[in-house]
């Protein structure tokens, strides 16, 4: 049953499940919000493109709900294909290359 509590430790460095979903959850986050400014529309309407689901966002801001690492890689992966060329890509949010992410659509 996921998230756990388990720890990993690589090196000198210890992995928790929490620590990495929130790493995934403030990407998703930052990048929604950069999109949206940019865009200027709701993160529901980005929800619905994104993830294809108007609550995608408003769960995500519960840190009692989950989501699994390949939706967080298809929404990553659509905010990569449909960026504005004109906004930043944001700052500390590693960006999938296109040969990375390939559209569920194709």
């Amino acid at each position: 049953m996921f998230p756990t509590n388990s720890a990993w430790r690589i090196g000198k460095f210890r992995l928790t499940v929490e620590s990495m979903e929130e790493e995934l959850r403030n990407s998703l986050q930052v990048c929604v919000a950069a999109y949206a400014a940019a865009k200027q529309c709701s993160a529901a309407t980005v929800g619905r493109l994104a993830a294809g689901d108007w609550r995608f966002f408003d769960r995500l801001n519960d840190p009692a709900k989950t989501f699994t690492a390949r939706k967080f890689d298809e929404v990553i992966g659509w905010f990569s294909r449909n960026w504005p060329p004109e906004t930043p890509w944001p700052d500390g949010i590693q960006r999938p290359t296109i040969d990375d992410v390939q559209d569920p659509a194709a």
